[in-house]
Parts: structure tokens; sequence; C-alpha cells
């Protein structure tokens, strides 16, 4: 991936592309639903989490809130420091200043940002867990969210993905799409 992308927005998903989580899901799931069960009454499993996160924005904003409170917790504590060093030397070193940064992920904002900062970097712009959860992957709507953010055309952009699902979105909308694989040590 060394060289310059011709691109003025290059998009990056965040988990399995820049660093790898080791989020246990499983714990995170089993926290949610006993708060919301306990706070709400409601028998959610949280499968897909997407889905029952986006079910407590409804009914209770504040607990909500607190539900992405607890996601958070649970994405940081999973980051172990495992990186892509490529993606991470492409990022620090190879973007130029024209382009912009975009992180374009199921991951929540706060935690994208607080494991970046750890690693020096600051994306200009990120669309997370919280503004996706009624149009998730493969949806491509944050990535045009990402686009419309810069005032630009889906031409202008390209987004790099470790899966399937990050194929699926860009093409959806019309973005070239960079699979980048990445083997985890």
């Amino acid at each position: 991936m060394r060289g310059r992308l011709d691109a003025n927005i290059i998009v990056f998903d965040f988990d399995g592309t820049i660093v790898n989580l080791e989020t246990n899901w499983d714990h995170l799931r089993e926290e949610l639903r006993s708060f919301s069960h306990e706070r709400l009454g409601l028998d959610e499993t949280f499968r897909p989490l997407d889905r029952g996160l986006e079910r407590l924005k409804r009914i209770d904003i504040s607990a909500f809130e607190y539900a992405i409170d607890i996601v958070v917790h649970y994405e940081i504590d999973g980051y172990k420091g495992r990186i892509n060093k490529d993606v991470v030397y492409f990022i620090k070193e190879d973007l130029s200043p024209q382009q912009k940064l975009a992180i374009f992920s199921g991951n929540s904002r706060k935690s994208i940002e607080t494991v970046l900062a750890q690693l020096g970097i600051y994306p200009d712009f990120i669309v997370g867990r919280e503004d996706i959860l009624e149009n998730p992957k493969p949806s491509g709507k944050g990535l045009l969210k990402i686009v419309s953010h810069f005032n630009a055309e889906v031409n202008e952009a390209v987004f790099i993905g470790d899966s399937n699902l990050d194929l699926d979105a860009g093409s959806s909308v019309g973005i070239k799409t960079v699979l980048w694989r990445s083997i985890w040590i």
C-alpha cells in the first residue's frame, strides 16, 4: 500500500484494517442485556448489537447514551496494541496534506478517536456506530455522509476496508473500495 492514492478523501475502516480489537462481544452483550432489562424491562439480546442499540435509542435516549458508554468501554478495553503497521505508516507518512482522512466503522466514535489518538492519528471526520445504527454496513450511507461532509463527489473518495461488508458498502454507493487483508500476529 506504499505510495499515494489518487483521491481527495481517503476513508478507512477501523477494526480489522487499522487496528485489531479483541473486544469481548459476548460479555458486552450480556452487560447491555442486563442493563436494558433492569432499567427498561426489555428482553433484548443485542444480536445484532446495532439493532438492540437502535431499539434503546427509540425508547429512551438516556439509556441509549449509557449503553454507548458501555460499548465504548468494551471497545477501548479490547485494544491491546495490535496495529496494522503498514496502514498506520501509510496514514502518517503517505497521505498528502490536501487529502482528507476519514473513518467509516461499526465501532463507536469515542473508541475510534481514543485509540487513534494513542497512535497519533487524527482523522478529519469519523462516521461511527452512533451515526449508522439505522443503516449499518453493508449500507454505504455512512460513506455518503463522509463525502457530503467534505462537499465532494463519490469519485473523489477511496474506501479501504478488510471485509466483504466493506466491499459491499463501497460498491453500493459507487465508491472505489480496496480490500486490505491483514495477518494479525
